[in-house]
């Protein structure tokens, strides 16, 4: 086999174990370990559904736990969530930073009055409260 030739294949060989091992560690550094809404918090969103009225309007309060609950809130419970900001950024900019303001204002606590009942998650229990005006 020729030199040359023999370079080549070196070099290709090189290559592709330098993008593998490249493509290997940008996946392990991105990797990120997603929990499950834990059952409880899943069945109460459901019942959610089932006890409140259909325009209900809801502040959703994660507390420690975030796991997706805020995204996934809406989708369970069949409600409005006013602080859940995921799939608004396809909106507006302005639309997508007031949610994300509001949502930040629900997690400390400070619950808006379009709020007409607030799903709290603290130490793993679930409590619906019903708020505002329309009780």
């Amino acid at each position: 086999m020729e030199p040359a030739l023999r370079a080549v294949r070196a070099v290709r060989a090189v290559a592709t174990l330098a993008l593998s091992a490249l493509v290997l560690a940008s996946m392990l550094a991105g990797f990120q370990r997603f929990r499950a809404i834990p059952t409880a918090v899943r069945l109460a969103m459901i019942e959610a559904s089932r006890t409140t009225p259909a325009a209900a309007a809801f502040a959703v309060q994660a507390g420690a736990y975030d796991g997706g609950l805020i995204e996934w809130f809406p989708v369970l419970a069949k409600r409005v969530s006013i602080g859940t900001y995921m799939g608004l950024e396809w909106t507006s900019t302005d639309r997508w930073l007031e949610t994300l303001r509001l949502n930040g204002e629900i997690q400390r606590g400070e619950i808006p009055a379009a709020a007409d009942y607030l799903f709290r998650v603290s130490d793993g229990v679930v409590s619906i409260e019903q708020r505002g005006a329309r009780r």
